[in-house]
Formats: structure tokens, C-alpha cells, sequence
């Protein structure tokens, strides 16, 4: 590969490591052609992107530091894949497909600034998805507060009530 097409290569994974919510390398060996095309299809559905990335340009993309933290891992075959917005549906993804096909395997990862190992990437994957999450949070704080409504309601309620048999009472009774 030329020169300038290597600067290029290393400029691309650098920009799309750099603007993705995480990435994984995945290690990759005696997949077929359509094995390997499906694998691509599952990532884009979970909204993951694959590119294979020879280590010594992949280490250059990194930077020095994230490469000596991935240094164990960048070795044989590597597979990078982008996760766009969401770094669990593709964990998801890429472990489902690895357990179905055994030359497929996670190595490590890379989520919200901190460098996961394989067992740790492997986790992320057995976390629900996303929305899931936020939506257990939401129904977390929603629930106190819809406690405290009820409460409230009530007390107005009873307030009401009472005002209401105060003046029944008082136009009941007759003129001074």
C-alpha cells in the first residue's frame, strides 16, 4: 500500500475512533466470505461500523497512549468496529455473533474513555440495551414523585371536602 494511502487509512480510523461512542477489536480467523458479510450486516443493524486494520496502522490511529494500554490486544488479525451512538447494541451484536461462530472473538474495547478487557467488553454485551436502561431511570425517579402527587392530590381532596361542608353548614343555618 502506498505511502499516502496508508497516511490516509491511519487519518480515517483516527477521526472515526475519535467521533464514535466506543469502539471494539475484535480478533478474526477462518471466517468465510458470507460469514464475514454477515457479521458486517448484524454490526450496521446494531449500529456498529467493521473495518480491518492492520495493528501497526491501527496502533498509529490510536495514539500513544491508548495504543500502550491496547498493546496486548493488537496482535494477529484485527477487527475494529465504530459503535455510532449506542456502545451496548453492538457489544450485543458482535457477542452473539462470536458465540454462534468460533473464529470470531472480542478482544477489547474502548467506552467512554476507559479501555475494557475482553471479559469487561463481554459484560457491556449482557447489558440491556440502552433505552432499557434510561427507562428503568426514568421509572426510578418518576415513581417518588408520583407517590408525592398521589399524596398531595389527596390532601387537597380532603381540604375541598371540607370546605364544602363548611359552607353546606353555614348556608344551612338560619339568618342572625
Amino acid at each position: 500500500m502506498p505511502t499516502a494511502e496508508k497516511e490516509r487509512l491511519v487519518a480515517e480510523v483516527e477521526q472515526q475512533a475519535r467521533e464514535a461512542a466506543g469502539f471494539y477489536l475484535l480478533s478474526f480467523s477462518g471466517l468465510s466470505v458470507s460469514e464475514m458479510n454477515a457479521l458486517r450486516g448484524e454490526a450496521l443493524k446494531a449500529g456498529a461500523r467493521l473495518q480491518v486494520v492492520k495493528n501497526r496502522l491501527l496502533r498509529l490511529a490510536l495514539g500513544e497512549e491508548l495504543s500502550r494500554a491496547l498493546e496486548a490486544q493488537l496482535t494477529g488479525p484485527t477487527m475494529i468496529a465504530y459503535c455510532a451512538t449506542d456502545p451496548i447494541g453492538p457489544a450485543q451484536a458482535l457477542a452473539k455473533f462470536a458465540s454462534e461462530h468460533p473464529g470470531l472473538a472480542l478482544k477489547a474495547g474502548y467506552v467512554e474513555g476507559k479501555v475494557l478487557s475482553a471479559a469487561e467488553a463481554a459484560q457491556v454485551a449482557a447489558l440491556p440495551p440502552k433505552p432499557m436502561i434510561l427507562a428503568e431511570a426514568l421509572g426510578a425517579v418518576s415513581a417518588p414523585l408520583q407517590g408525592l402527587v398521589g399524596v398531595v392530590s389527596a390532601a387537597l381532596a380532603e381540604l375541598v371536602y371540607v370546605m364544602e361542608a363548611a359552607i353546606e353548614k353555614r348556608q344551612g343555618a338560619p339568618a342572625a
